[in-house]
């Protein structure tokens, strides 16, 4: 396991994206659940209108239950992780071996592109919101100082450290400049009406 992880750390870090330390914990844990059998590359994705990035992508097959458990289809799928992730959602594809066809319905088009509902209205604070929770109900006795590591990072991109107050609602969750990519505080989900910078002694 930490060759792979190794592995998959030296892809990413050679990748050029702008919040690669939230990229690598998401793929981490995408990586480490138990219905995906993924594994990740640096390929380029061809967008429609012409143009091409080379992007990270996750690449193998999900395990869906249909009805019962004695029903299992592996759904072959590309996770396609934009550079300026989490800002976009992730461009996502059931990829059919030679010997499959694609079933065109209201949630995948005729080349493949999913188009869920969780995608179509991405919001990545939803995610950063459960991924929080979730962390912070497996650390129930770790201490709770905002200066010890990790506790002080910005929980949108993880990279910078938490140097602003959002105002009127007082909470220190993002660095400054990730902070003006949203409205509503994502906590509380009062409206923004200025973002104050704040120093540390």
């Amino acid at each position: 396991m930490a060759r792979i992880q190794k592995d998959i750390l030296d892809l990413i870090n050679s990748a050029q994206v702008h919040n690669r330390q939230r990229i690598r914990n998401d793929i981490i844990d995408v990586l480490e659940h138990s219905l995906s059998h993924l594994s990740l590359k640096l390929s380029l994705y061809d967008f429609a209108d012409g143009s091409s990035e080379e992007l990270l992508c996750l690449v193998g097959i999900i395990k869906i239950e249909y009805k019962s458990k004695c029903n299992r289809y592996n759904i072959p799928v590309e996770l396609w992780i934009p550079q300026n992730y989490p800002y976009p959602a992730p461009m996502c594809y059931v990829k059919p071996t030679p010997n499959m066809h694609i079933a065109v319905n209201t949630h995948v088009d005729q080349n493949g592109a999913i188009h869920i509902p969780y995608l179509e209205n991405w919001n990545q604070f939803q995610l950063f919101l459960v991924y929080t929770n979730s962390s912070d109900s497996s650390s129930n006795n770790k201490s709770t100082n905002s200066d010890s590591s990790g506790n002080n990072k910005c929980v949108i991109c993880f990279d910078a450290d938490i140097d602003c107050v959002v105002l009127e609602c007082g909470h220190m969750l993002c660095c400054l400049n990730c902070s003006k990519s949203f409205q509503q505080c994502p906590i509380c989900r009062q409206q923004v009406q200025r973002v104050k910078k704040i120093y540390k002694s």
